[in-house]
């Protein structure tokens, strides 16, 4: 067995249904899928019961999307493994470029790739890893190095496929300011998975993102920027673009903590990148603290922000001083009110 499709699936069983098929689709066919129902209370088990032997079915009680592909990589038996959401859809040679590319370069830990963003079959956005960023990425300035996909296989040279780029090099030190990973592009080796590294399950916004840093700590990873995969784009909890800002600065700290501040030899050598991207998040979120009248909670966040602040200074004093004024909320939130106003005129 080359490879394990895990899906986790919950109260979406017409989705799911369509994400299977984009799998069983596939131009490579040396694959299983094994399918973990995470408490779903809709029709889904009796969904994909049409399925039979084609997949592997798993029920558990609700416990989340991370808790769910944990189990599943418990299950699977592949030497690859590949990630689907319940909601997305491959294209039909998504599974065997990647294979390919994971069978020409042992020494990278996994593959992922770009994306369109599906929101209706007559309205398709290509290029859908672009919309991540604040401004456009040159990946030929990111990563180490480039290479011609049709280069080492049999794709067309003029092909949008043959003439893709495959781009290789670490995304560790990257990951600690924003993603690079959709889990529905990814592929990558089961055995170069650390015994201590899993999906974080109290996580469902960064746990992935948690996930595919910790595989690039010590190794390289392939970028292949061709649309592989159709993410649809709808209203969904947890996904970190429908997350509500406060809560995405929780989580995004929380993995700052639990990672890069533990990485000891990372820290030493990344302290002020670190400290920065780390100190702003916490004034980011000490502010909307203010914001929602929750001062006790901004004094514990202005103190970690205190601790990893360079030159807290004047500005630290001024912060201090405001989560002291009692009903700080209201002018600051007519403050901001005005400032948008300010700019919408």
């Amino acid at each position: 067995m080359k490879v394990s499709v895990i899906i986790p699936t919950y109260n979406r069983a017409e989705l799911v249904c369509e994400s299977i098929d984009s799998v069983l689709a596939q131009s490579y066919n040396d694959y299983e899928i094994i399918v973990v129902n995470d408490g779903s209370t809709d029709n889904t088990a009796s969904k994909l019961k049409k399925y039979g032997n084609k997949i592997r079915y798993y029920e558990q009680a609700n416990g989340g999307v991370n808790k769910a592909r944990n189990f599943a990589l418990s299950k699977a038996r592949g030497e690859y493994i590949a990630t689907l959401d319940n909601d997305d859809l491959w294209q039909h040679n998504k599974l065997d470029l990647q294979v390919k590319i994971l069978n020409n370069f042992p020494e990278i830990a996994f593959t992922f790739s770009n994306f369109s963003i599906y929101k209706s079959q007559n309205n398709i956005q290509p290029d859908g890893i672009q919309t991540w960023y604040s401004s456009p990425k040159s990946w030929n300035d990111f990563y180490e190095k480039s290479i011609k996909l049709n280069e080492f296989t049999n794709e067309d040279s003029t092909s949008n496929t043959g003439s893709a780029s495959l781009f290789i090099g670490n995304i560790y030190q990257a990951s600690l300011q924003t993603y690079y990973v959709l889990p529905s592009t990814a592929l990558f080796r089961r055995n170069m998975i650390p015994e201590d590294v899993k999906f974080v399950e109290h996580d469902s916004i960064c746990g992935d993102w948690d996930f595919f840093a910790r595989l690039s700590r010590d190794n390289k990873v392939a970028y292949l920027d061709y649309d592989t995969t159709y993410n649809r784009s709808h209203e969904d909890d947890v996904r970190l673009t429908r997350t509500n800002w406060k809560k995405q600065l929780e989580l995004r700290i929380d993995f700052i903590e639990r990672l890069y501040l533990q990485d000891k030899e990372f820290y030493e050598n990344n302290k002020y990148i670190t400290d920065l991207t780390y100190s702003k998040r916490l004034k980011a979120l000490y502010r909307q603290q203010l914001l929602d009248g929750e001062r006790h909670a901004a004094k514990t966040t202005l103190q970690k922000y205190h601790s990893h602040t360079a030159e807290p200074g004047i500005s630290y004093t001024f912060l201090w001083l405001l989560c002291h004024v009692p009903a700080i909320q209201y002018p600051l939130s007519a403050l901001r009110h005005l400032r948008g106003s300010m700019r919408n005129n």
